[in-house]
């Protein structure tokens, strides 16, 4: 139920990702190395898998963040996996992520340890900032 459910979210951002594009589908299939644009209808859809290596050029084209594409794709499709692949090689941080990294750099001179006692004031910080509004 969980799998489908993390399916449906990577379909329907991708659907939506690949409707709202600029691009035409003819483009995006080329610039993935495909010759037929039928290829993304199947992808929006869900009945054809996007293939692994394809995910980042394809957020490329879609100017999605390759790593939360990454991560959403794992997760639809090799959920099992997904625990020890972080485990090995860590999991895939977003612009927004490292933006964060670099921000506590620049602020605090380095990156301290997390603490749960700070979930609350920065989630206070992030919905009181202009950004969480749009």
């Amino acid at each position: 139920m969980a799998q489908a459910m993390t399916r449906n979210r990577f379909v329907t951002r991708l659907e939506k990702a690949i409707n709202g594009s600029a691009k035409t589908q003819f483009e995006m299939a080329e610039a993935l190395g495909y010759n037929n644009a039928n290829i993304m209808t199947m992808f929006k859809k869900g009945t054809t898998r996007v293939p692994l290596e394809k995910v980042s050029i394809l957020a490329r084209e879609l100017d999605i963040d390759p790593a939360e594409l990454m991560r959403d794709w794992l997760a639809t499709y090799m959920p099992d996996a997904l625990p020890s692949l972080e485990e090995l090689i860590g999991s895939p941080l977003s612009r927004s992520e490292r933006s964060w990294i670099t921000g506590l750099r620049k602020a605090l001179g380095r990156v301290p340890p997390y603490d749960d006692r700070w979930a609350d004031d920065l989630k206070k910080m992030v919905a009181s900032t202009p950004a969480a509004a749009a």
